[in-house]
């Protein structure tokens, strides 16, 4: 099995912008009229956005807590009151698989996490469901070094939830556009730029597990592609005598993207893809082994075949013109079936 490309945790990890605020800073002092007129100004263009300001602020400050009630007691049904989407199927699956870890380990899990240096990106009202905040993650060992970029989404008559945790490289190319009011321009998730829209990005992940080579994927070959790439083709060729793997796409539900405008003319794509992996015998008297993950969900005993679910939560930066480059990626493995007597 290939090695996480980004192990997760307890809290989630992710992106590195350039941040810009998404409200006006002043300075000095305003009295009477000035004032109010100021404050009115304010309040309308909060009112514009998808949510105000403290609004957002409220609906991290509550994930933050539930988040911290749920990990202590691995709690999913409680998480999903604040959490939702991919990260969420993420997340039940680190606490099904929390029985592999030591004691330190489900110490440590259960610590609590908050988040700091936060910045706020809301697109304006009627351009997106979503917003985004980028901030650090503190807990007992310290501030992050790389700051954390979060989606929040909602369905139809259901509450806000955080729904996706990314990681990118620090540059200040990847610092989100505002608009003339300072909301985030955000983009169409099937809004084409250079070779894909946002939308495309997921297949194109796909495509480094399926394709023998990077280019074939639409990416460009950088050192993330490679090696995922690499690791899809190390496992499929390391099954052996009696034995065949295959990668396809997956048929997981939570595959929305989520893509902004960056200041310098290029989108910043957030998306979530399923991956699925099939090992089967081909020949009589052999047996597939579960791996250690494998095993929480299906057991020690071998099979003719497996079935395992991975889930990734990636970035990428799509140019004005030529191939998206992949910035960040991490996935998990969130299920597993037995495939007996096909």
């Amino acid at each position: 099995m290939a090695p996480r490309l980004a192990p997760r945790r307890y809290a989630p990890l992710s992106c590195a912008l350039a941040l810009i605020a998404l409200t006006a800073a002043c300075s000095g002092s305003m009295e009477g009229s000035e004032s109010k007129a100021g404050e009115e100004q304010a309040s309308r263009h909060a009112a514009a956005g998808v949510v105000s300001r403290e609004h957002a602020t409220g609906l991290l400050d509550r994930y933050v807590s539930v988040n911290n009630r749920a990990n202590k007691s691995r709690d999913g049904k409680l998480l999903s009151t604040v959490e939702g989407g991919a990260l969420l199927e993420q997340s039940k699956a680190d606490y099904k698989q929390s029985a592999l870890a030591s004691t330190k380990e489900k110490a440590e899990y259960g610590e609590p996490f908050y988040y700091v240096d936060r910045r706020y990106f809301i697109p304006r009202k009627g351009k997106a469901s979503w917003f985004a905040v980028s901030a650090r993650i503190k807990d007992d060992d310290g501030k992050s070094r790389r700051p954390v970029l979060l989606v929040f989404d909602r369905e139809e008559k259901e509450p806000w939830k955080l729904v996706a945790s990314v990681q990118a490289p620090k540059g200040r190319n990847l610092a989100p556009a505002t608009d003339e009011e300072s909301f985030l321009r955000s983009v169409p998730a099937s809004a084409r730029q250079g070779d894909m829209a946002p939308d495309q990005l997921k297949a194109a992940l796909t495509r480094l597990y399926t394709k023998r080579e990077v280019a074939a994927s639409g990416f460009k070959p950088n050192k993330l592609a490679r090696a995922i790439n690499k690791s899809a083709r190390d496992a499929a060729d390391g099954v052996g005598e009696g034995g065949r793997m295959h990668w396809m796409s997956g048929g997981t539900r939570h595959t929305k993207t989520y893509a902004m405008k960056t200041r310098s003319g290029q989108t910043l794509a957030v998306f979530a893809t399923p991956v699925d992996r099939t090992v089967r015998v081909t020949e009589p008297g052999y047996t597939v082994n579960p791996n250690e993950v494998e095993q929480v969900y299906v057991g020690e005993s071998g099979a003719q075949g497996f079935l395992t679910y991975y889930l990734h939560q990636s970035v990428a930066l799509i140019p004005a013109s030529g191939k998206p480059t992949l910035l960040g990626s991490e996935y998990s493995l969130i299920g597993c079936e037995r495939e007996d007597g096909f």
